[in-house]
């Protein structure tokens, strides 16, 4: 078996005991037929942007890594839809979202200035540097919003307060 094959069925068994850690802890929120429709489309169109734009990076035609760009387009909607109903507290609410969307969305434009950083670690390319610095940088955002949602949730209120979205 190949390394990337063996990761990709060790993430689908990370991600099978995270959804079953995060079930039992906190219940299970079901969306509403509207927001999984919503959900949906948004899956769908970010899966063609990013698709259009691995195209874009190995034709080497623009001088930023568009797979970046991308990416910290999904994150930053990602953060948005989760802070609408606490606007004002977006950043304190959900920091790991935002400052991973600003962080990717930076890195993705240096080329622009010339700056090739990927080099210094010894990446040839800078889409491979640019999918270990983004896989690193959703690992940490992940951590980090694990522990806060584990702080703030309270487990026992959260499975008596079932709610659709």
């Amino acid at each position: 078996m190949s390394g990337p094959l063996l990761s990709l069925i060790g993430a689908a068994i990370l991600y099978w005991l995270t959804d079953l850690y995060y079930t039992r802890a906190f219940g299970q929120v079901t969306p509403t037929p509207a927001q999984a429709r919503k959900d949906a489309v948004v899956s769908i169109t970010f899966s063609i942007l990013a698709i259009w734009s691995f195209v874009l990076d190995t034709a080497e035609i623009l001088p930023i890594n568009m797979p970046g760009v991308v990416l910290a387009a999904a994150l930053a909607m990602d953060f948005w839809q989760s802070t609408r109903s606490v606007m004002g507290e977006a950043i304190t609410s959900f920091p790991e979202s935002f400052f991973a969307s600003l962080i990717i969305f930076i890195v993705s434009l240096l080329p622009l200035f010339g700056i090739t950083w990927w080099k210094v670690f010894g990446f040839n390319a800078q889409l491979e540097a640019m999918l270990a610095f983004d896989g690193l940088v959703l690992m940490l955002a992940g951590i980090a919003g694990h522990i806060r949602l584990t702080r703030d949730l309270a487990a026992g209120e959260a499975k008596q307060n079932d709610i659709a979205l």
